[in-house]
């Protein structure tokens, strides 16, 4: 079944962003993190709290991305187990 999210304006700094500057964030942490070379928690840490900070600042409720959260935790756990 296909699923879309609706879109849910919101007067957020993260919604206020011009949607190439979102972008570009996703994929410089993408690039970032799959670099063999930058497996360094010194790095991943702020990285990771820099993306959880921007997630937080979004104000996304937890009902409009329940269901994406369980379909990770499902795949990961598959994945690793």
């Amino acid at each position: 079944m296909l699923a879309t999210w609706r879109y849910r304006p919101r007067d957020t700094f993260i919604q206020r962003l011009d949607p190439r500057t979102r972008l570009l964030f996703l994929f410089s942490v993408i690039f970032a993190l799959t670099i063999p070379e930058i497996w360094d928690f010194r790095i991943i840490i702020p990285l990771f709290v820099l993306s959880l900070t921007l997630y937080f600042l979004a104000r996304i409720e937890w009902k409009d991305v329940r269901r994406a959260w369980i379909f990770i935790i499902v795949l990961v756990v598959f994945i690793v187990g």
